[in-house]
């Protein structure tokens, strides 16, 4: 009984698909983390920087360029544009909560 390269492989593009937007979140929380003076164009550099150096492990297992790849590209840049659109949300949210907790407060009624 040999070992099943083909499945190995198969297995390799699924958990890349998988992984790559856990990577792409955990560069954008490191980044902010340790660079939070970066903004706009320079943080999403960073960002791609970072991604792009942790994709690179997952390529060997593949054997694809992903990270060349003009689709995984697009869809990188996309991701990190709605997650950090979402991440601002949330907390612009959580701001209106937390003053429309206060206004009841302070018009008694809390």
């Amino acid at each position: 009984m040999g070992v099943s390269w083909k499945k190995i492989f198969g297995f390799g593009k699924v958990a890349a698909s998988i992984f790559l937007p856990a990577i792409v979140t955990q560069s954008i929380e490191a980044i902010e983390e340790a660079a939070g003076g970066l903004k706009g164009p320079q943080k999403k550099d960073a960002v791609i920087a970072m991604a792009t150096a942790a994709v690179k492990g997952i390529e060997g297992a593949i054997d694809k360029d992903v990270v060349n790849d003009p689709k995984v590209i697009e869809a990188t840049s996309k991701f990190i544009d709605s997650y950090v659109a979402a991440r601002n949300a949330e907390a612009l949210l959580r701001e209106a909560i937390s003053a429309a907790k206060a206004a009841k407060v302070s018009n008694g009624q809390g």
